[in-house]
């Protein structure tokens, strides 16, 4: 048995800046592959958000303890069987792995 038989392909932009001219610089495109193993939400729980609101996520994914925060609204597709595709909408960090919900 394989504890993270998948791969999630997550596209993280970050921010444009601005140089000490006061010129605007855009931001950069990173894709990052991560092992994972994805979860269809069977029952139709929700999350809390940081907003406070609640959201019916479609997929929980859970990483290796120590697995890099991946931020809010990073474009997430799950590249291998099953197929999936979204933005993540929470990312947690626990003691025994990681999991970020979309």
């Amino acid at each position: 048995m394989i504890q993270y038989p998948h791969i999630l392909t997550a596209t993280i932009v970050s921010g444009s800046v601005q140089d000490d001219d006061g010129n605007w610089i855009p931001g950069t495109s990173e894709s990052v592959e991560l092992p994972c193993r994805a979860e269809p939400n069977g029952s139709g729980r929700f999350i809390n958000l940081s907003d406070g609101s609640q959201y019916m996520f479609a997929w929980t994914v859970y990483f290796p303890k120590g697995t890099a925060p991946i931020p809010d609204g990073a474009e997430v597709s799950i590249t291998s069987s099953p197929e999936a595709k979204g933005n993540v909408r929470r990312f947690s960090q626990g003691q025994l792995n990681s999991r970020l919900w979309f």
